[in-house]
């Protein structure tokens, strides 16, 4: 069989590093490296400097933290310094005006920083930890997943977020980054309505992905963004959200009654120790159904995010946890 022979004018053919560079203007070809490699690669690749002095001088490592691009220890430990978390002032990330937000909840806080701090379990972290892993988005199995890709780059989030009401159009450049995207909604202060919006919206992406990856689910773009607008009941009509969580000291659930005009008509709360996160979902479902009864509520529709619980509800002869028994019948009846 006789070898396929090189296309020497074939502009994709690559076979020498020097193929990827522009020569003359001593830059990276942009456009070739994206032929080439995922995204996350060409961003990695463009951060690697090129002398624009001689051609054919042979190459050396240089330290870049360092002005004179010489190793030292100093320098060493000012960089291990600079890449503290959320405490750097190098960055100009507004950092205290994400601790100080009171218009999300300290989960939602913390899912935010673990966003910009890397700190997600997506295929390009857990390849860090895992040989053999694949690292592909399930969505998009020629990209690996990375933070920015995830919430940023996927053309499913891009689709979610620009129907979503913030109308929100991302990853028009490759370089976009989901911090730059975070720091413009907090420095745009008010009533942090992008903020809030934003937040859930990628809480709800995420929650989504671990649907696709461990329960082969679907990316349902009127689901996630179901989950993060409040649907008004038909007229004269109540509906009461319920909801329960772990915190520090323990469990919390609660619920909220409103009107079909949003109006608040009631709102209950309460901790307790020992539970778990089930349980917690069904007590929360169980005080809004007591609320609704004290108020002499009929026409009222119960809606939380726990599907087992609701789907326990709607559906008696389906299989539920033993721990929930109780609590159920006490809703039903």
């Amino acid at each position: 069989m006789k070898a396929p022979t090189r296309n020497s004018n074939d502009p994709t053919d690559i076979s020498k590093v020097k193929d990827l560079i522009i020569v003359d203007e001593h830059r990276w070809n942009e456009k070739k490296l994206q032929q080439h490699f995922t995204q996350s690669e060409v961003m990695k690749i463009m951060e690697i400097h090129l002398s624009s002095t001689e051609t054919n001088s042979r190459d050396k490592l240089l330290w870049t933290p360092h002005p004179s691009c010489d190793f030292s220890a100093k320098s060493y430990l000012r960089m291990l310094a600079d890449r503290q978390p959320s405490t750097s002032t190098r960055s100009d990330f507004p950092w205290k005006r994400l601790w100080k937000l009171n218009k999300i909840t300290p989960k939602m806080q913390m899912f935010i920083w673990r966003i910009l701090k890397n700190g997600l379990a997506v295929g390009s972290n857990m390849q860090k930890h895992i040989k053999g892993i694949n690292s592909e988005y399930k969505l998009c199995n020629n990209e690996t997943e990375t933070i920015d890709h995830l919430f940023i780059h996927c053309q499913a989030t891009q689709a979610a977020l620009f129907a979503s009401p913030m109308n929100l159009r991302t990853g028009l450049r490759p370089t976009d980054i989901v911090q730059e995207c975070i720091s413009s909604w907090l420095k745009e202060g008010g009533d942090y309505s992008k903020m809030r919006m934003g937040a859930c919206m990628f809480w709800a992406i995420w929650k989504t992905r671990n649907n696709i990856i461990f329960n082969k689910g679907k990316f349902d773009i009127h689901a996630i963004i179901k989950e993060n607008v409040w649907e008004p009941p038909k007229s004269n009509t109540i509906k009461i959200n319920f909801d329960g969580d772990a915190g520090i000291k323990g469990f919390a659930y609660g619920a909220i009654a409103r009107d079909y005009k949003a109006g608040f008509q009631g709102y209950q709360s309460r901790e307790i120790i020992f539970t778990n996160a089930v349980e917690a979902e069904a007590y929360g479902a169980l005080l809004g159904t007591e609320m609704a009864v004290r108020q002499g509520r009929r026409d009222v529709v119960i809606e939380g995010d726990a599907l087992n619980i609701i789907n326990t509800l709607k559906c008696p002869h389906l299989p539920y946890p033993w721990r929930i028994q109780y609590t159920v019948s006490r809703i039903r009846d």
